[in-house]
């Protein structure tokens, strides 16, 4: 809900948000040929062979021949609800001289719960989890886990030593607010200046758990904005050029990390970072030396740093991070656009666009782990066509990566082994678009 209203030099909104979100998953997933599973069917194998082990953590009786295709296939479930309530208010006052102030709040109260775990699957679990699994569990926690049954839980809780349904909530509240203060000197140029405070919700996540723990809900995370820029434009519309800088303040940032298992080495989990920031410079110029010809060209220059932060490396080993850089953030990248728009007939136009963009290396897990580093990479895009002259119709010839540049997107830890994902090679196509 939302009221808007306004006066001579000011404008106000203010309004209220409600929602509920209901969620429900199941999985299913195959995991045989990792070589942590095959340390448990040699583990198993071996337990099944000594007597005294094979009484103390064999009572169902698996045999040689059930272990050897076991632990092949398994599942997940989970289902809970979010529920978000908010009021908000903002309003914008021109002072006068070219001067503006915009300035807004907003209060929010967030509840989640969910309960989830991992299951086996059609008994495929059980020869593994039953001998293996108890002796792991055993030797760390020195306690007799009671046995797994058919299509049940797997998730392992030390502090009831069952292996059950997890459940967790979250309930936080939260404030935010921005205040910006803008000044047009002239009818092409404006300077302004902001300070924000933004919320991202906290979460309870989603994953294979092995053990209770990962169900462990992320607390929301509070960014603290600064930023201060110019837009310009020179000769009339022959450049726009727009330059900002920016220092971001992280406080409890949400990261995808690891928890050390007695299992696997390590298991996946959402987790905060008390402490972090970024801070850059972002940059656009834009070039219409023709009507019928546009150039863009736009840089950011990106510092971040994980402050104050000690948890678990990709190999489950207690890793202090601080000082490491973000996942997924190059310090360097740029795009480079030039578009054609050219009159061939009074109803036709001939379209041509041509692209490259480039980043410097980054790493897809906080640590700098040389594993997970990303290359840096150069994508070159292009596309011809024609279009009517009302932009009802277009048909466009495009390619993609012209230079079939081959490159990684990212790089995942499957327990004990890294994933690399390559981009797109060189992809052509065709569009036909139509507006009604």
């Amino acid at each position: 809900m939302r009221f808007e209203g306004n006066g001579p030099g000011f404008n106000w909104t203010v309004g209220g948000y409600f929602a509920h979100d209901k969620l429900r998953e199941n999985s299913r997933f195959l995991i045989g040929e990792n070589s942590s599973v095959v340390y448990l069917r040699l583990a198993a194998q071996g337990i099944i062979a000594n007597p005294v082990t094979n009484a103390i953590f064999n009572s169902a009786g698996y045999t040689p021949g059930e272990v050897a295709v076991a632990f092949r296939e398994g599942a997940g479930e989970a289902s809970g609800f979010n529920e978000t309530w908010s009021a908000f208010a903002n309003g914008e006052l021109d002072l006068g001289g070219g001067f503006k102030v915009n300035a807004g709040v907003r209060g929010g109260i967030d509840h989640g719960e969910l309960d989830g775990c991992s299951t086996d699957y059609n008994g495929n679990y059980l020869p593994i989890v039953n001998t293996a699994g108890r002796a792991i569990i055993y030797q760390t926690y020195g306690v007799l886990a009671p046995m797994v049954v058919k299509n049940g839980c797997t998730t392992y809780d030390p502090a009831t030593n069952t292996d059950h349904r997890v459940h967790s909530s979250l309930d936080q509240g939260n404030f935010s607010g921005r205040f910006a203060l803008n000044y047009r000197p002239s009818d092409t140029t404006l300077l302004y200046a902001s300070i924000a405070r933004g919320v991202k919700s906290g979460v309870i996540p989603i994953v294979p758990a092995n053990r209770a723990v990962q169900f462990t809900p992320a607390k929301q995370e509070k960014l603290t904005a600064y930023e201060a820029g110019i837009k310009t434009a020179i000769g009339g519309r022959l450049a726009q050029l727009n330059v900002s800088g920016f220092y971001y303040d992280y406080t409890d940032k949400q990261f995808s990390s690891y928890v050390p298992d007695p299992t696997f080495g390590a298991l996946q989990r959402l987790v905060n970072i008390p402490s972090s920031h970024a801070w850059g410079i972002d940059g656009e110029v834009t070039l219409r030396p023709d009507p019928a010809l546009t150039l863009v060209w736009n840089a950011v220059y990106l510092k971040t740093k994980v402050e104050d932060y000690v948890g678990a490396n990709a190999a489950g080993i207690p890793t202090d991070f601080s000082g490491s850089e973000f996942s997924y953030a190059p310090e360097f990248s740029t795009s480079g656009t030039a578009m054609l728009n050219l009159p061939i007939t009074s109803g036709l136009n001939f379209q041509a666009t041509g692209n490259v963009t480039y980043q410097t290396s980054k790493h897809s897990d906080f640590g700098e782990d040389p594993l997970f580093r990303l290359k840096g990479y150069a994508l070159v895009n292009g596309s011809i066509g024609v279009a009517s002259r009302d932009g009802r119709w277009s048909l466009n010839l495009w390619a993609r990566n012209l230079t079939n540049e081959y490159y990684w997107t990212s790089v995942v830890d499957n327990q004990n082994l890294n994933v690399r994902f390559a981009g797109r090679p060189r992809t052509f196509g065709m569009s036909l678009t139509a507006g009604f």
